[in-house]
């Protein structure tokens, strides 16, 4: 565009000097005749030049840092990228604890040599006894304000059981102590990583197995182990009493090391929201005036998940929004719910796309100057959930912008000129039949409508108003326009001219500087389905020309060389 200006600007100069007369051939002896004289008193017509501006000579010699501003699928898009910082998230979900287990002691009755047998020490003949009953390992209740739990999967979690003899001593191993799984509640491995459901020890060790799981959800509050104690004495002397009274095996269990998860099923119970730091939204500098509408037509912001968390969210999108200095805009209705991953060691990416459908294309018709993005995250408290301790959970988002513009585009830009006949028209009489115009000739091959005016403006920058300002008639945009890509296939030509009348040539010594303005607009306006689309190829084709309609009157009083 700046190369647009450049062209008017130079051919209204170059056309403009036929009427700016600086010296007088003093070879002429013009003594003795009138003091006015009058040049070109037929009309006169005169081509100054062509030029063919493209877009990707134009908005390639603009500043912009090419990371923001590039070509995607043959248009010019203004991309953001990077990622929200939800390290809130992460760290509630893996700084979750499970409450710690209190350790038992439970004694189950053998022998009774309390009364009626020898007196103590003596040794058990050869005979057979069996007794059961049961262990209970009480468990505290894991729920939390968090999560509701249903089953936890545990890692580095042992159970130790010792069976500490008491009232007897037994030296071949005649007495056997069987552990039974009674229920689902937890499931038990060996140190060789075998499931258990039942396991053997004797009197007087310490049994250690791995509990790798906990089934929750059936009310069950403890470990429950059953014991089948069997006493097979083959020989006198395999068992000795020495005590007499009533025998008992003292059960111990105790998770020493504390309970250590690696995964918890359940319903959680989560919310947090956050914001990024605010985006200035610079991709079209300070060129947008108070009276523009940048009716971009289909922005995307989209918005991407990637990792293992195994919770359902609820997003909330409906803070982004886009502001200027007066007024602020916001998405509605950009709610997604995020799939959670089918396990701990699978990754899931969720992918949101807000476009126009969303009100995206509304943000930007206030001309923002600043982006801001932030989210709410919900969980659904009623849909199954899990907490894994190694969650891993990125988000990252991607604002592209295509130069792509709705019906209701208008942009005024604008440039000023100082005037270049200052103090070299001091011979310019007022003129009565006098009329300028610069021809422009246009074939346009941009899918946007132009015109450009031009206004005087003295010293102090004021528009004078005596000359008020000069337009060209509406320089068409290209046709046809494909309707489902907006882009041009084809080009316009337009001829139109900016004209001078005779009163307004005689301003031109008291003007001080020209301000040019071009006003940029889409056609069909308020056609919510229209759209034009910018792409490299596009161009405009500028034939510049000049007229002069009736005689230049000038002063010949005074010489001036």
């Amino acid at each position: 565009m700046r190369q647009l200006r450049s062209i008017i600007v130079t051919g209204f100069t170059v056309f403009l000097g036929i009427i700016m007369f600086s010296c007088i051939d003093s070879s002429f002896d013009l003594s003795n005749l009138s003091k006015e004289a009058e040049l070109f008193k037929n009309s006169l017509s005169a081509p100054v030049g062509t030029a063919t501006i493209r877009l990707d000579s134009v908005i390639g010699s603009i500043d912009i840092n090419t990371s923001i501003l590039s070509v995607k699928n043959n248009t010019y898009t203004f991309s953001y990228k990077d990622s929200f910082d939800i390290s809130s998230i992460t760290d509630s979900l893996n700084g979750f604890k499970l409450n710690s287990v209190s350790g038992i002691s439970t004694p189950i009755n053998l022998i009774d040599a309390s009364q009626g047998i020898p007196q103590a020490p003596y040794y058990l003949p050869e005979s057979s006894y069996e007794y059961k009953s049961s262990l209970n390992l009480p468990l505290p209740s894991f729920n939390q304000d968090l999560i509701n739990i249903d089953s936890v999967q545990l890692e580095n979690t042992y159970l130790e059981i010792s069976a500490v003899p008491v009232g007897f001593i037994d030296f071949n191993k005649s007495i056997s102590l069987t552990l039974n799984v009674l229920d689902n509640t937890a499931e038990y491995y060996d140190l060789n990583g075998n499931r258990l459901y039942s396991w053997t020890m004797y009197p007087g060790e310490t049994s250690r197995v791995e509990v790798r799981k906990l089934h929750l959800s059936g009310g069950e509050n403890a470990l429950g182990l059953g014991t089948d104690i069997s006493i097979n004495i083959q020989n006198s002397g395999d068992v000795e009493i020495t005590k007499n009274i009533q025998t008992y095996v003292n059960f111990a269990m105790n998770i020493p090391n504390g309970i250590s998860y690696n995964t918890i099923w359940g319903k959680v119970n989560y919310s947090t929201q956050g914001n990024l730091n605010n985006i200035k939204f610079d991709a079209f500098g300070n060129i947008l005036k108070e009276n523009d509408v940048l009716d971009l037509y289909n922005p995307t912001i989209t918005l991407g998940t990637k990792g293992n968390l195994g919770i359902p969210l609820n997003i909330d999108l409906n803070s982004i929004s886009a502001s200027n200095a007066t007024e602020t805009k916001y998405l509605s209705g950009a709610s997604f719910q995020m799939q959670r991953a089918k396990s701990p060691y699978k990754t899931v990416d969720n992918t949101f796309v807000l476009d126009r459908s969303k009100g995206t294309s509304d943000l930007f018709k206030i001309a923002p100057n600043q982006i801001s993005l932030g989210y709410i995250i919900k969980s659904d408290p009623d849909s199954s959930a899990f907490i894994s301790k190694n969650t891993k959970l990125s988000m990252s988002y991607n604002i592209e912008i295509p130069l792509q513009f709705g019906s209701d585009f208008h942009l005024a830009l604008g440039t000023t000129l100082k005037n270049p006949f200052a103090g070299n028209l001091n011979k310019l009489k007022n003129q009565d039949s006098l009329k300028v115009a610069l021809l422009l000739d246009i074939e346009n091959r941009v899918p946007l409508a132009f015109q450009i005016g031009l206004t005087a403006l003295d010293k102090d920058s004021i528009p004078i108003a005596s000359f008020g300002q000069v337009k060209t008639d509406t320089i068409d945009a290209a046709y046809p326009i494909d309707a489902s890509t907006g882009f041009a296939t084809g080009y316009k030509k337009t001829a139109t001219e900016i004209s001078l009348t005779s009163a307004q040539i005689n301003q031109l010594k008291n003007i001080e500087m020209f301000k040019i303005d071009f006003t940029v607009l889409t056609g069909k306006k308020g056609d919510s389905n229209y759209k034009a689309t910018v792409q490299p190829s596009d161009y405009i084709k500028i034939k510049i020309g000049g007229k002069i309609n009736g005689g230049i009157v000038l002063d010949l009083s005074s010489s001036s060389n």
